[in-house]
């Protein structure tokens, strides 16, 4: 599929320079970490050793990767790993603001999910954004 670590993978082998957002925030999330921590929560709530009311946990839960980073930062860190592995660039990466990279669909600046309900409901705590970079 498309996304933006695939994206910038080929950009950064294709290109000299790429301008990239620094001023919109989230948490890059891999769907293997999604797919993972919804399995781990499902088999709470299939254990014989479950009693919890299961109308008093159903309900929307935010489910990312931990820990905020910036459009650009997740290109660096990209960029730093394809370097870990072998696969150096000359590729100059510039950050700038969403004012300076127009886009059909307006973003918002802050995308972070709070991953409270998460981890009180179920102990699930998530794995920072970047590690799952050293797994693909």
């Amino acid at each position: 599929g498309k996304n933006f670590y695939l994206t910038m993978r080929k950009l950064l082998q294709e290109k000299d320079e790429i301008c990239v957002v620094n001023d919109q925030y989230g948490a890059p999330t891999w769907c293997r970490t999604i797919a993972e921590a919804t399995a781990q929560a499902l088999a709470q709530v299939q254990s014989p050793m479950c009693s919890v009311d299961m109308h008093k946990i159903s309900g929307v839960y935010n489910l990312t990767n931990s820990g905020v980073t910036t459009w650009y930062g997740f290109a660096k860190t990209i960029q730093q790993n394809n370097i870990k592995q072998c696969e150096p660039n000359q590729t100059l990466l510039f950050p700038v603001d969403t004012r300076e990279y127009p886009t059909p669909a307006t973003r918002p600046c802050n995308s972070s999910l709070s991953l409270n309900k998460l981890f009180t409901t179920f102990g699930i705590t998530m794995p920072e954004w970047n590690s799952s970079l050293n797994l693909i």
